[in-house]
């Protein structure tokens, strides 16, 4: 999927609170290494590298379009890389990601890699919009099972149509879920943790 900076920066405000919230969380270490995964267009990777000016900080995007506007922020200690997040090489003190790794699969092994990436001490501070009970995407799912009840389980984006499947609303949502319908993650979402290995 190609990602639109103009369309993205049209709701920069809103995206941006929970992104100041989270950098508000993370420690005062001496990080040497930073990674903002998922960097968009730059801004928080920028946050990072302002806060953090000993550290070598470096924004990660799958996105080319993302990054061609990322790269107009500049620091001497700043670096912006195309790479698919699940690549991630090298060790970090300090690995952060602002609502991007909800666009990634298997959330268990995708976090179990990047916890192998930090080094000793490090702060792993991730932020993933939890949102399914918002309004809009409960008139999805019901819109999305009205359209089921009417017309049955045919789906013009059913696994092979275009080469990938897509599930129905109502999978996402419950997919979402813990056992017991609660959401996952911590109680206090985005809070950073610290790598507790020697």
């Amino acid at each position: 999927m190609a990602w639109n900076p103009d369309q993205y920066h049209k709701f920069r405000a809103a995206r941006e609170q929970p992104a100041l919230d989270l950098q508000a969380m993370i420690p005062d270490l001496p990080y040497r290494r930073v990674a903002d995964l998922g960097c968009g267009t730059g801004e928080q990777t920028l946050a990072l590298a302002q806060r953090f000016p000993g550290a070598a900080v470096m924004g990660i995007d799958a996105s080319a379009e993302m990054l061609a506007q990322a790269q107009a922020h500049t620091a001497a200690h700043l670096s912006f890389r195309q790479s698919d997040l699940r690549e991630l090489d090298g060790t970090y003190d300090l690995l952060y990601s602002n609502a991007a790794l909800q666009w990634l699969p298997d959330h268990p092994a995708l976090l179990a890699g990047l916890w192998e990436r930090l080094n000793p001490g490090g702060v792993l501070a991730v932020q993933v919009p939890a949102n399914h009970d918002h309004v809009s995407h409960r008139l999805i799912t019901e819109t999305a099972d009205e359209f089921t009840a009417r017309v049955g389980r045919l789906h013009p984006f059913r696994a092979g149509a275009w080469g990938h499947t897509c599930p129905d609303a109502r999978s996402l949502r419950r997919d979402s879920r813990r056992p017991g319908g609660k959401r996952a993650g911590s109680d206090q979402p985005g809070l950073p943790h610290r790598a507790k290995r020697s």
